[in-house]
């Protein structure tokens, strides 16, 4: 995918300006924020509330900008992002997701500018902490430290995610944990791990994945030839999941995308990614 000159920072504000000024609604507490990071303990240990704004992001939209001024770190209230950067060639490498309590911006830290743009998959909503008012916060507030520990430690868990797609050799192998990385984050939110909506797009999976977008849609097919899933369109449904757990361990290269076979009873799933579109515009639900 090309990026967009459009789209490219605002190197003062980090965001574009259909980001930037939109009107801030709602707000978001700091005792909730430490209840989704740091557990009830360290939310009751607030004593007197502070509040911070959340900010509305309709997708498609740009949340920040790789190379934009860092000064905001963003907690995702609703929706999903993707993380992506652009080679020199102006090629857009997808980098990782971002879905509900989840934080955004931590990689500006080492030098002042954000890493990667940050883009919504669908309408969001982030919450708005200048990264200044919360370090001023861990006087006063002594689980602070405790809360961005553990934003640090996501920040970390996350990456290594992404490393262990990319360790597998097989296509299936690499999809089969992707697959079940989306599971385990969609339970953690409270939402199903077996049946959930993919919103990222099929070329933003492959980007992520380091392959060829026909590859991926070759990786679903074999999944469900193979009683792992069943896929309707954007929907997937783990039907095995204890088998694709077991699947997803495999080293080795697997047949099945070297020779891939129709699927008897199966055509609307086969179709849906036939199509280019049978995965466009697609994040967990």
């Amino acid at each position: 995918m090309v990026c967009r000159t459009a789209d490219r920072a605002d190197s003062t504000t980090g965001a574009g300006p259909s980001v930037e000024n939109a009107a801030l609604e709602h707000r978001c507490s700091l005792s909730s924020l430490l209840r989704s990071f740091a557990g009830e303990a360290a939310a009751a240990a607030v004593l007197e509330d502070r509040y911070f704004p959340v900010r509305p992001v309709p997708g498609g939209a740009a949340l920040v900008h790789e190379e934009g001024t860092f000064r905001h770190l963003f907690f995702v209230q609703s929706g999903t992002f993707k993380f992506a950067r652009c080679d020199e060639e102006g090629y857009e490498q997808v980098l990782g997701f971002a879905v509900r309590g989840d934080m955004i911006g931590m990689d500006g830290i080492a030098n002042g500018r954000y890493t990667t743009s940050v883009i919504a998959l669908e309408d969001s909503r982030a919450a708005v902490v200048a990264f200044s008012e919360l370090r001023g916060l861990e006087a006063d507030v002594p689980a602070m430290q405790g809360f961005l520990h553990r934003c640090a430690s996501r920040e970390v868990r996350r990456g290594l995610d992404a490393l262990q797609l990319v360790c597998a050799v097989g296509a299936d192998v690499r999809l089969a944990r992707f697959l079940l990385q989306m599971s385990e984050r969609n339970a953690l939110i409270g939402h199903s791990g077996r049946r959930f909506v993919l919103r990222m797009s099929r070329r933003d999976i492959a980007s992520y994945l380091g392959l060829a977008h026909e590859t991926v849609s070759r990786a679903f097919t074999a999944l469900a030839q193979g009683g792992y899933l069943t896929v309707s369109q954007r929907a997937i449904e783990i039907v095995d999941i204890e088998g694709l757990q077991s699947f997803q361990r495999l080293t080795r290269r697997t047949a099945e995308l070297d020779a891939p076979r129709p699927l008897p009873g199966m055509a609307t799933d086969a179709a849906d990614f036939a199509s280019p579109s049978a995965l466009g515009d697609c994040a967990v639900a």
